[in-house]
């Protein structure tokens, strides 16, 4: 059918359409899930094109949702294969229309079967049941975009998710991906089709083009390859053409361990009494309110510059009255100053107690027991934050890294001092400002 569209797959995709599109016998899916991991022009798309028209016109699929994580990359999957059945008279016969106002793209049949393309989001596919779900582009997939998509498969008969992707990348933004390659390469999860093209690292070079891209020779060739050895760092060819990533070497270089931090989404309210704490980056180019009752942390406000947080501080306070802490060594000890202009006197938070506070964050964390000790509402800001964390030495103990961090972790300092000041508070807060003194 695909050929007949004018789509000419070659073996590997061939291969991969009849390995996802497995049924059991009792004409089940037999995978519920699958994955495809392969670098960039080799032809996922094509394949991924394939298994939609299957969808549409062999198997009856009542819903299908198609997202990327861009908008452009949603729009041209749409005109990609709105194309292939416009031009196939069988095929564009069976269709009543191909909305395509802006959110709305899709394709829509007689039969009322339906393709949408949806641009990923926090809520973007919530509430529309789906028996089939594409997570295109995975290596930009939140935790929150997951939780919008994958629930609508739940009270399906016969659901199937597929998600494809090159390899993932040294950012927080892939961790749902690197989750999802750790657990498939390990062969733990049943009904799974997974399927990965990457390079053995002690190949030869040529060998290990062709064993990471199954397009090498028909769609990329010598000439393409060495343009990119050109422009590309050497780790960056390793990853985005020869697949090579460490799965496991990415989750150990963090300190807060990922799935110890996801366990610990769960929202709860917030007590009356809390603690706010305010950092800010190196660089002085955006800053942070934390707050916390102890047990659950949020992330207030996090936004450019510094000059905002004061004033918006202050009127906080007047909310909801509590203690500000402060590193009056770190990069938010600039605003000592204005915070006094407004009326705030922060208590300064010593050395040793940063220390106390950050340990005392990892252990609620990682607490192995029936009660979490640790709440977060899973923002995004704090999310990178926690995935991109270092930390470094003082004495005995340690701290957050800011110097090495290779994202902005000022959310995560001010809730980890938020949350150390909100266990210390001593005398009662009844209003106006805690200057920390009994």
């Amino acid at each position: 059918m695909a050929a007949s569209a004018g789509l000419h797959l070659d073996p590997w995709q061939q291969d991969a359409v009849r390995d996802l599109l497995g049924e059991d016998h009792e004409g089940f899916w037999s995978a519920t899930t699958g994955g495809l991991i392969c670098p960039r022009q080799n032809g996922k798309g094509s394949v991924i094109e394939a298994l939609e028209l299957a969808w549409l016109f062999l198997f009856g699929v009542e819903l299908i949702f198609h997202s990327a994580h861009l908008f452009a990359t949603s729009q041209d999957a749409f005109r990609r294969i709105r194309s292939l059945i416009q031009n196939t008279p069988d095929l564009d016969r069976q269709v009543l229309r191909y909305p395509a106002s802006h959110g709305q793209e899709g394709i829509e049949l007689r039969s009322g079967q339906r393709l949408n393309f949806v641009t990923r989001s926090k809520s973007g596919g919530r509430g529309f049941p789906a028996p089939v779900v594409v997570l295109d582009e995975a290596f930009n997939l939140s935790e929150q975009a997951m939780a919008a998509l994958v629930p609508t498969m739940a009270a399906q008969a016969n659901p199937f998710l597929l998600l494809t992707s090159s390899a993932p990348i040294d950012d927080a933004c892939s961790d749902e991906l690197r989750r999802f390659m750790r657990r498939s390469r390990s062969g733990a999860v049943a009904r799974r089709c997974y399927i990965e093209y990457a390079a053995q690292p002690d190949a030869p070079f040529d060998e290990q083009l062709r064993q990471a891209n199954p397009g090498y020779g028909v769609r990329l060739n010598a000439d393409v390859i060495a343009e990119e050895q050109e422009l590309l760092t050497a780790e960056a060819f390793r990853v985005e053409r020869l697949g090579l990533v460490d799965l496991d070497a990415a989750a150990a270089e963090r300190v807060i361990p990922p799935d110890d931090w996801a366990r610990c989404r769960q929202p709860r309210l917030r007590g009356d009494r809390v603690a706010y704490a305010i950092d800010a980056s190196p660089d002085g180019k955006s800053a942070c309110i934390g707050v916390s009752d102890g047990i659950s942390v949020l992330v207030a406000e996090h936004a450019p510059g510094t000059a905002w947080l004061p004033a918006l501080l202050a009127g906080r306070l007047v909310d909801k009255p509590g203690p500000v802490f402060i590193d009056p060594k770190g990069p938010a000890g600039a605003l000592l100053v204005d915070l006094n202009e407004v009326g705030i006197v922060p208590v300064e938070v010593t050395p040793p107690q940063h220390a106390q506070a950050c340990g005392g964050l990892l252990a609620a964390v990682t607490f192995d027991g029936p009660e979490l000790r640790l709440h977060h509402d899973g923002q995004h800001a704090l999310d990178a934050a926690v995935a991109g964390a270092t930390r470094r030495p003082y004495g005995d103990s340690w701290a957050w890294n800011r110097r090495t961090a290779t994202v902005d972790i000022s959310p995560l300092v001010a809730v980890t001092l938020a949350r150390w000041g909100a266990l210390t508070i001593k005398a009662p807060v009844s209003s106006g400002y805690y200057s920390g003194e009994e």
